[in-house]
């Protein structure tokens, strides 16, 4: 995801006046999230929630269909072979749910990944992912 070229709809707000910048995830890393990176409480990750807005039109012709997303981005701090995270050591979640935390996020992707394994493994032990031929 980290090179799509998707654009996200950020908001700013000076003063009174709202500026939309429409940017793909690494302007979003570059304008938001570098140097601003935030511990996650008891994990050895930091993180950035950046809440943005994605258009779900399918096509350039049809009308835009903006819809509020939330974007977190990760980082390990426990590598002991490096003292800093580098620039490209990070990877980004999205999440349809804005209220939650970068800890429950993480938390349903770990879960999901898990399951994700298990049903690959149980279709290789089950013969399922071979072709079958009626011959």
């Amino acid at each position: 995801m980290k090179k799509s070229k998707l654009k996200y709809r950020l908001r700013e707000y000076r003063g009174e006046t709202v500026i939309n910048r429409d940017l793909d995830v690494q302007a979003l890393y570059k304008h938001v999230v570098r140097k601003h990176w935030q511990p996650i409480a008891g994990q050895p990750y930091q993180a950035k929630v950046v809440d943005v807005e994605i258009n779900l039109a399918e096509q350039d012709k049809q009308p835009e269909q903006w819809a509020p997303v939330r974007l977190l981005f990760v980082r390990g701090t426990a590598r002991t072979d490096k003292t800093q995270a580098g620039k490209k050591d990070w990877a980004v979640f999205l999440c349809t749910d804005t209220a939650l935390t970068a800890t429950q996020i993480l938390e349903l992707y770990a879960m999901r990944w898990a399951i994700e394994v298990y049903f690959k493994e149980a279709k290789q032990q089950l013969g399922f992912l071979k072709e079958q031929s009626n011959h």
